[in-house]
């Protein structure tokens, strides 16, 4: 027997913010101040190389590693720019229903549906607008809360608060 039942709507701005927190958190402040540190010292190391006219192959690893890793930040954001835009242009009516149960969450909307038991959600970005429940490392639901009593909201924080601790 459903707990709470409601439906969302989503907008092309809304999924946009959704990667764009996830682009940001996961890459970028995941990245963390080692990492940041790692490539300030290779831009630095490329620098004193061009500086001093050095043209060999550490200058080459200097620039390809920061390279590498704005490519690898930028293929993030396509890939889930477009994966997630184009679920919601697949939609006929950008809404989904949620319905939350005692031992399941599911949503559906006009391009399927699933039904997950609350131990799938590793972890929840509560956002202003918009929450993403996580099932995965890059697997995420985008729940818009605008339309979400609270009620139902603090259920979701009630029933994931096991499988986050």
């Amino acid at each position: 027997m459903p707990l709470h039942t409601f439906t969302v709507h989503y907008t092309e701005a809304l999924v946009v913010a959704a990667v764009r927190a996830f682009v940001w958190r996961r890459a970028i402040v995941g990245f963390g101040w080692s990492g940041l540190i790692a490539l300030v010292l290779f831009a630095v190391g490329a620098a004193a190389d061009i500086n001093y006219g050095d043209r060999g192959w550490v200058l080459g690893v200097f620039l390809a590693v920061p390279v590498f890793l704005l490519i690898m930040l930028l293929t993030v954001w396509i890939a889930h720019y477009r994966n997630s835009l184009g679920k919601l242009r697949a939609m006929k009516s950008p809404q989904a229903q949620w319905t939350l149960a005692d031992e399941t969450w599911m949503v559906a909307a006009d391009t399927g549906s699933a039904t997950m038991p609350w131990s799938a959600i590793t972890d929840i970005w509560m956002l202003p607008g918009f929450w993403m429940l996580f099932t995965g490392m890059s697997q995420f639901a985008i729940l818009p809360t605008a339309d979400v009593p609270q009620a139902a909201l603090d259920c979701i924080h009630q029933k994931t608060r096991k499988s986050r601790a």
